[in-house]
């Protein structure tokens, strides 16, 4: 199992550290932390169940009937 850094972590989901730290601060991903106030880790497993919870299927699209504007008299 490989550990990565908050950067590392950042950078694989695309989003900044600050946004991370955010996510972890309110339970959102799963971190390791060894000591208390010590460096942070996450683990792949963490960011793809994270991501799995995120993640929303796509919505057909709705077949435009007409226009919305209303007909001139």
């Amino acid at each position: 199992m490989d550990l990565l850094t908050r950067e590392e972590a950042a950078q694989r989901l695309r989003i900044s550290t600050d946004t991370l730290d955010r996510l972890r601060r309110a339970g959102k991903i799963a971190y390791v932390q060894h000591v208390k106030g010590g460096k942070v880790w996450f683990t792949d497993d963490a960011l793809r169940e994270y991501l799995a919870r995120t993640t929303h299927a796509a919505q057909p699209q709705r077949e435009v009937k007409g226009t919305y504007r209303k007909r001139r008299r």
